[in-house]
């Protein structure tokens, strides 16, 4: 989904000139580590630990959890 809203953005911007284009950018930028670069840029801008992109667990977390099981495969 993720890839599909950024090639329609990079399609309307007019930084790739088909759908099809801009998917296949987004992709070489993920696979080049360039799109973790510019998350952890990101985090970092706004006073967070960049580290949280390759480490998860230094997130903090609730101090309740709830698990809510489905009782068949799906997405929401």
């Amino acid at each position: 989904m993720s890839l599909a809203l950024g090639a329609w953005m990079l399609s309307l911007g007019g930084r790739a000139s088909s759908l099809e284009e801009g998917r296949e950018v987004l992709l070489r930028v993920l696979e080049s580590g360039r799109g973790l670069e510019k998350f952890q840029e990101l985090v970092a801008a706004q006073g967070g630990d960049p580290l949280v992109a390759e480490e998860p667990d230094l997130l903090p977390t609730a101090p309740i959890v709830n698990r809510v099981r489905s009782p068949r495969k799906g997405y929401i």
